[in-house]
């Protein structure tokens, strides 16, 4: 574990170690160490770790990886959530009485096995980004990541949000690769409804006052930046119409969690110092950012995720508001305006908006 984890770090900061890594065929024994299901979880989730560090640091690597070993990789994210998706996390609702339902236990699901999960989907997440090919991933392997949202928010109350955000920053990225269209797979229902969840949940944490909630978060800003792609393709296509998306709860969501995270991502992107005494309303409202999820909003992998995300949201609303008078009256009383004048502060922000016009 600590070699790799040194290995990990090598391969980062020291290129010369990037050559000998490809020389050595690295790839294909780190796969070998995926497949050994008689390792720890623990240890074949730092050989997914380094895999990840190793294509952030080279397109080479990443291609390789995408053309020699996702199918490993989606076959193990099919096998773990199995584990929780089987056993409980979609069991349709009893339709016995109130009072049954409450005597009853509730299911019992399986350990969090998010030290593999985690790892697999921050993989894919990091291919996806520096390969420098089409779509690195198949429909099959795109639905996992609506299975991994709802299995992740299961369980919330424990690790599961790490799962959660790594398969929303995995929606994230391969909406934003350049040159390749969105899969029909990837617009489905099976991925974009837990991604509406991950949106709700988030707006309910937005002020991130610690680690899991800053997490949460994070997560949720991925998902809505997916969602916005999503439905501006789908309004470019004309598969969905002008008025539908303006009457929609998604929208709703869309513009509160863009005005509830503002003060934690000015935070995030050093656009504004934390204030760690303003209070939090019951609604979320206010920073009240500690330093432990302060801490983990200015992590450079999470200021990137921003980055993408929130130019997405805010392509989105322009493209609504440059519309018939209906859209700009909708977001006016959605206080879309207000939600993206707090962003102003943020130079990626106006960029973003001059680019749009």
């Amino acid at each position: 574990m600590t070699h790799m984890r040194c290995c990990s770090f090598l391969w980062l900061q020291v290129p010369a170690q990037r050559l000998e890594f490809e020389k050595n065929q690295g790839v294909q024994r780190l796969h070998q160490l995926l497949n050994q299901g008689m390792l720890d979880l623990s240890v074949r989730g730092m050989a997914a770790e380094v895999l990840s560090s190793a294509a952030s640091s080279s397109p080479r690597v990443a291609d390789a990886i995408r053309l020699q070993g996702l199918g490993t990789v989606t076959d193990l994210l099919t096998f773990y959530l199995h584990e929780w998706l089987v056993q409980g996390v979609q069991e349709p609702p009893c339709s016995e009485s109130a009072e049954v339902k409450s005597s009853a236990p509730a299911p019992q699901l399986p350990p969090c096995n998010t030290e593999i999960l985690e790892p697999l989907l921050r993989l894919l997440a990091t291919v996806t980004t520096s390969s420098t090919g089409g779509m690195p991933v198949s429909d099959q392997g795109l639905k996992l990541l609506g299975a991994a949202v709802r299995a992740g928010l299961a369980h919330a109350a424990a690790e599961g949000s790490k799962v959660a955000t790594a398969a929303a920053q995995v929606a994230l990225h391969l909406s934003c690769k350049m040159g390749v269209p969105l899969s029909p797979a990837l617009c489905g229902d099976d991925v974009t409804g837990p991604m509406i969840e991950m949106v709700d949940l988030a707006c309910r944490r937005a002020a991130a006052g610690e680690v899991k909630d800053a997490r949460i978060l994070h997560g949720g800003l991925c998902a809505a930046g997916f969602l916005s792609k999503v439905l501006g393709a789908r309004l470019s296509s004309n598969a969905v119409q002008l008025a539908e998306v303006l009457n929609s709860d998604l929208l709703i969501k869309l513009v509160t969690i863009l005005g509830r995270s503002a003060d934690a991502v000015l935070v995030a992107v050093n656009a504004m110092e934390p204030c760690y005494m303003k209070p939090i309303t019951p609604e979320g409202l206010g920073s009240g950012l500690r330093s432990t999820g302060h801490t983990y909003l200015v992590t450079r992998k999470v200021v990137a995720d921003l980055r993408a995300a929130l130019p997405s949201q805010l392509q989105l609303l322009i493209t609504l508001a440059a519309g018939p008078l209906e859209g700009l009256q909708v977001l006016g009383r959605l206080g879309a305006a207000a939600a993206v004048k707090q962003l102003m502060r943020w130079e990626d922000m106006k960029v973003g908006r001059k680019a749009a016009k």
